[in-house]
């Protein structure tokens, strides 16, 4: 159920993203979504859709109203238009909106200051967006520089720590390596005493055997 508070959320988030409805390069689709999200932000469930035909309606109401207050009107009852204000903000400062009895007795006159008008409303809107465009991809270049550094730190960390590993492994395995060597060496020794202390044995043997 819309409410007077959704309603001029509903017109403040459109004034919000005119410029992207204006736009010839965002879909309108996309726009609406965003404004159902900010919607939904603030507290108010509504689909896309629902939006979309809210704002026709307010718009069609709207411009019902100013052809109603037009000089030259049938004299009819004012008709109501909840929100006129808000919608008198959005689209009465444009050229083409005149009341119907005016509009028929001045189209051709008014046709190219309307097209005038409308250009120039997406040329600011187009010159908006490639500013906000701008902004976006600068604060993304620095994030993705800082991104970049903390990775390229982050892997020069990791190196070092590898390489301390390796050294301090190295270093182990050659004390292993050191310690076998040392007591192979020393066996290697005992066995080469043992070796002479034998032949000797074994001469002095057999020469005192040769001898007696």
């Amino acid at each position: 159920m819309w409410t007077d508070k959704s309603r001029a959320m509903l017109l403040h988030l459109y004034k919000k993203y005119k410029c992207d409805f204006d736009s010839n390069i965002i879909k309108k689709d996309d726009v609406w979504t965003k404004i159902t999200c900010d919607m939904k932000c603030e507290g108010y469930n509504f689909s896309a859709t629902q939006c979309k035909e809210k704002m026709k309606y307010m718009k069609k109401k709207y411009f019902k109203k100013i052809d109603n207050m037009g000089p030259k009107s049938t004299g009819a009852a004012p008709l109501k238009c909840d929100n006129f204000k808000e919608l008198d903000e959005l689209f009465g400062n444009k050229p083409n909106v005149i009341p119907v009895a005016i509009a028929s007795s001045s189209e051709n006159d008014n046709r190219s200051k309307v097209m005038q008008g409308e250009f120039s409303d997406v040329k600011d809107c187009e010159k908006k967006q490639r500013k906000r465009a701008s902004a976006i991809t600068l604060s993304d270049l620095k994030m993705i520089l800082e991104e970049k550094e903390k990775t390229k730190k982050a892997k020069h960390e990791q190196r070092q720590e590898l390489l301390r590993q390796s050294i301090t492994s190295h270093e182990r395995m050659m004390d292993k390596l050191l310690n076998k060597f040392q007591v192979a060496r020393r066996l290697l020794l005992f066995r080469l005493i043992y070796y002479i202390a034998t032949y000797i044995y074994i001469y002095i043997y057999i020469k005192y055997r040769i001898k007696y």
